[in-house]
């Protein structure tokens, strides 16, 4: 009947310890197939660290010393003042349980059974981008660093009232390349991403694409709603600074319909316990635990990692 026989017939003729191996390895590649088919949209904004324990992770800012001294003829050097900001954060355990009965294992097929460890898959990638993209990101979480909100007038990297257009992008452009470092010095921030709300996708990449202001003849639609009419035909640079366009589901569009861009340095650190960035499945053995008390086969996902905001110079949100 080979795998397509009921769940109870295969582990009768397999054997359990057999039945336990070849299923969690089945179980395992569906869940890191379907784990990788759900986009990394969160890597945009954000670098990857290792942390060998569940100690909070202490993370380094960018920049935090000004421009070197002048030293006269005979004149001591004096030493540099280096500002710090500290981000701290917890490392956590993410998870489920996912179970199939007695009575299930006698019609189920273990293609069918399989298949609920792609939902696992998917449904922890869909975790981690809205951990970082959502939680960490347009949700305007507070700093650690400084108790301010990630995007904030203080930080200089928020337009209320701009819409998607090119003159507002060269705004957000500006903005970006303007930051300056913990000690006001120069840190050289180069624009690279444009994050939307699906709704705003099309636009953007109007937007980014296009070899001319005319967007393909498209105008710019305003936060009223509004058709305002489009630029002429001159060059458009925005692709000089800007070449990706990321459209997530993570960002809420009816929270002010916001969108991002991002620089070349990451927004976000997110560290992974043992440097595991992918999640793992692990099976009860037979007739122990759950398994015994319920007649069940049970299996559990677990995804061990932490982050935080580190770096809101990175980023600038134009609200509509």
């Amino acid at each position: 009947e080979g795998l397509d026989a009921p769940v109870f017939r295969i582990r009768e003729t397999l054997g359990s310890d057999v039945f336990d191996a070849v299923t969690l390895d089945a179980a395992h590649n569906s869940l890191m197939q379907a784990y990788g088919s759900v986009p990394d949209d969160w890597r945009t904004i954000a670098s990857v660290k290792t942390t060998s324990d569940f100690k909070n992770v202490n993370a380094a800012r960018l920049g935090g010393m000004g421009n070197l001294t002048t030293v006269a003829e005979n004149m001591e050097y004096t030493m540099l003042a280096q500002a710090d900001e500290k981000v701290t954060y917890p490392i956590e355990k993410r998870g489920n349980l996912l179970s199939i009965s007695m009575e299930a294992q006698f019609g189920d097929q273990i293609g069918a059974f399989n298949s609920q460890s792609e939902l696992l898959g998917k449904s922890a990638k869909n975790t981690l981008n809205e951990f970082v993209l959502g939680t960490l990101f347009d949700d305007n979480p507070t700093c650690d660093y400084d108790s301010v909100a990630l995007f904030a007038a203080g930080h200089s990297n928020t337009s209320a009232t701009s819409p998607l257009s090119h003159d507002n992008l060269e705004k957000a452009i500006a903005g970006i390349i303007n930051q300056t470092g913990v000690a006001s010095e120069k840190i050289y921030l180069r624009p690279k991403a444009l994050i939307v709300p699906p709704a705003r996708v099309l636009l953007a990449r109007e937007l980014i694409r296009s070899a001319t202001l005319d967007y393909g003849g498209r105008a710019v639609v305003g936060s009223a709603g509004a058709s305002a009419a489009a630029p002429g035909g001159a060059s458009n640079a925005i692709p000089d600074f800007l070449s990706i366009v990321l459209a997530s589901p993570h960002i809420d569009a009816s929270s002010g319909a916001n969108q991002y861009v991002v620089a070349d340095h990451p927004v976000i650190e997110v560290s992974f316990l043992r440097g595991e960035t992918e999640p793992a499945i692990l099976r009860e053995p037979e007739q122990t635990g759950r398994s015994f008390i319920t007649d069940s086969i049970t299996w559990k996902v677990r995804h061990v990692y932490g982050g935080d905001v580190i770096e809101h110079r990175a980023a600038y949100r134009l609200v509509n």
